[in-house]
């Protein structure tokens, strides 16, 4: 009797261990889901629309640029004093992504590079997920090479110059396919800010039609809009985030954008 006893004794603490390894196992895997799709709800690349990043090592500059609207990619090599450029004013163009390194870029096909930026993710100062950088390496690694534009510039080159360059080869496909009307109004008192906006809006394919400036201080920056939320819409706003009024009646212009004293602190044109 005492050996059956023991015996079942040792059967349930076997019982009790697969069990208890068992909850752990399950636990665990809850967690990695959990940690997996947080991970891919936070990814910036959706895939569909373009998507443009900056990379740098401190020395070398590139803008990549992914459209698989068009399936193509362009990179935009910067040459010069890099350090103090502020790089969203020169450019004027929307940057969703960054990743700063110390890893060599320099000369690296896109494929490859997205390919060191996966193998190194734990030391590159990035706001792009793992699930992005995978993305986007998959999406350079299926293109063909005369897919992908090269473009070479400077610091020192002019506003009339990179107006010339700069549409090609970031214009988003989808806001030149709406073509919506677009007018823009300065509402506080800094110079030129209506037009360097103009500028950012027309690099994306935007159809400015007026820049303004108002007569009185605006408090408050809006995106105003008359009939459906485009693409167009929801982009500008994204990068702008200014606040979105849905207009009862169609003013001279489809969107109506004031730029407002709230919003000049965190500008990013």
């Amino acid at each position: 009797m005492r050996a059956k006893k023991k015996l079942d004794g040792g059967l349930n603490n076997t019982k009790i261990a697969i069990k208890f390894f068992a909850f752990v196992f399950i636990v665990i895997l809850i967690s990695l889901i959990f940690k997996g799709v947080l991970i891919v709800s936070k990814s910036r690349f959706d895939t569909k629309t373009r998507f443009t990043i900056s990379v740098t090592n401190g020395k070398d500059l590139e803008i990549i640029s992914f459209s698989p609207k068009s399936q193509s990619i362009s990179v935009l090599k910067i040459e010069g004093d890099t350090k103090s450029l502020n790089i969203n004013r020169f450019l004027e163009i929307p940057i969703d992504g960054e990743a700063k390194s110390s890893l060599t870029i320099k000369d690296f096909k896109v494929s490859d590079l997205m390919l060191k930026f996966i193998l190194n993710y734990k030391s590159i100062r990035t706001n792009l997920t793992i699930v992005d950088i995978l993305r986007l390496y998959l999406f350079s690694k299926t293109l063909p090479i005369n897919y992908i534009y090269d473009k070479k510039i400077s610091t020192s080159e002019n506003v009339s110059s990179l107006d010339k360059i700069i549409p090609p080869l970031f214009s988003d496909e989808i806001i030149e396919k709406e073509n919506v009307s677009i007018k823009i109004v300065n509402g506080i008192n800094v110079t030129g800010l209506g037009n360097r906006l103009g500028r950012l809006i027309s690099n994306m394919g935007g159809n400015v039609v007026i820049i303004a400036s108002s007569d009185s201080n605006e408090n408050i920056s809006t995106i105003s809009y008359f009939g459906k939320k485009t693409y167009t819409v929801e982009k500008i706003s994204k990068i702008l985030g200014f606040k979105l009024n849905k207009l009862d009646k169609k003013a001279i212009a489809d969107i109506v954008i004031v730029i407002g004293k709230d919003s000049l602190a965190k500008l990013n044109f």
